[in-house]
């Protein structure tokens, strides 16, 4: 999933395939997005026995404020 996708698309073919996202994101319009969801933090009631969207990141390629390309990586 890109930064821009929307939530609902996520959410739409998660539940084709019969699943989910352990946390529970507000959705604040029709043009909320996975990346909206991820920087703004905001995790659902469904955060205190799942855990926060930050805790489900596994990986991420980001610009900074001067353009810098930066990377999270998984630990192998």
């Amino acid at each position: 999933m890109r930064a821009g996708t929307p939530l609902a698309e996520l959410e739409s073919l998660l539940a084709q395939n019969g699943q989910m996202l352990a946390f529970e994101p507000p959705h604040f319009g029709a043009t909320a997005t996975v990346g909206g969801m991820v920087a703004a933090g905001l995790s659902g009631p469904r955060r205190a026995t799942s855990g926060a969207v930050r805790d489900f990141m596994l990986g991420a390629k980001i610009l900074d404020g001067a353009a810098r390309c930066c990377r999270s990586a998984v630990a192998s």
